[in-house]
């Protein structure tokens, strides 16, 4: 089985981040790349750095209570933004596992309270990052990839196996499991 060094959080959300940590160090994030050439050259930068980062992916999807005109427009381009991002780990051979919003928020004890408004609910997460991520300057747009990278840590060091099975079968076959 691969031993994975570097952790990667991807929220590729509006104002999304993407959070990485390898062992015995301190989170980094940035800001969601604007080009699709920023983002490959950033994920060419962590596989330099790192012999075998894993990352976790927010999945995102749309609903057909969603699809009200301006609301379909930014899911569109987020879908978009997913496809871009898994292309390039693909192409830069990063392994990669996506969740959906309420898969890590669940399993971190974050579900939403019932009527939350996203305000309320981001400054909640971001509160949550800051006490996990000490050191790390926890904002608005970096903390669901914090805590997206949290979750797959944890994933990792209590269910390997979870993680490897949800990994795409054309990317395990490049990796030694």
């Amino acid at each position: 089985m691969v031993k994975f060094d570097r952790y990667i959080g991807i929220d590729c959300g509006r104002g999304g981040a993407i959070a990485h940590i390898s062992q015995g160090s301190i989170a980094k994030t940035v800001s969601m790349p604007e080009t699709v050439d920023d983002l490959n050259a950033f994920f060419i930068y962590l596989k330099s750095i790192s012999e075998n980062p894993i990352a976790c992916v927010e999945k995102v999807s749309l609903w057909r209570g969603d699809a009200v005109a301006g609301k379909a427009f930014g899911i569109e381009k987020l879908t978009r933004n997913l496809n871009e991002i898994t292309t390039l780990l693909r192409v830069t051979k990063i392994p990669y596992i996506m969740v959906l919003p309420i898969q890590w928020q669940a399993y971190l004890k974050l579900s939403g309270r019932r009527n939350e408004k996203y305000d309320d609910r981001k400054r909640r997460f971001k509160r949550v990052a800051a006490m996990h991520f000490p050191g790390v300057p926890v904002t608005l747009t970096n903390c669901d990839a914090l805590l997206i990278m949290e979750f797959l840590a944890f994933k990792m060091q209590r269910e390997p196996e979870w993680v490897t099975k949800k990994i795409p079968d054309s990317i395990i076959k490049t990796l030694e499991l």
